[in-house]
């Protein structure tokens, strides 16, 4: 975790079904988000792609017009 925040990480995007968050990033990060993706041919991801995608896009955003941040995938 700490190897994160030193490379400026602030926010989490958890798409795996199977990885819960152990860890307490939802307590250490900016913001965290879980989603329920199945790694799985029957699972109909595109529900979830457009949910990560407007994660993503609402802080990529905010990132143009602050300079200095990063945007780790």
């Amino acid at each position: 975790m700490e190897e994160l925040k030193d490379k400026g990480v602030r926010r989490i995007l958890n798409m795996a079904f199977e990885c819960e968050d152990g860890l307490g990033l939802k307590e250490q990060f900016d913001r965290y988000l879980k989603l329920n993706v199945k790694d799985s041919v029957e699972e109909d991801v595109e529900r979830g792609l457009k949910a990560a995608v407007d994660f993503i896009g609402k802080f990529k955003l905010g990132i143009l017009f602050q300079k200095k941040k990063k945007f780790l995938l």
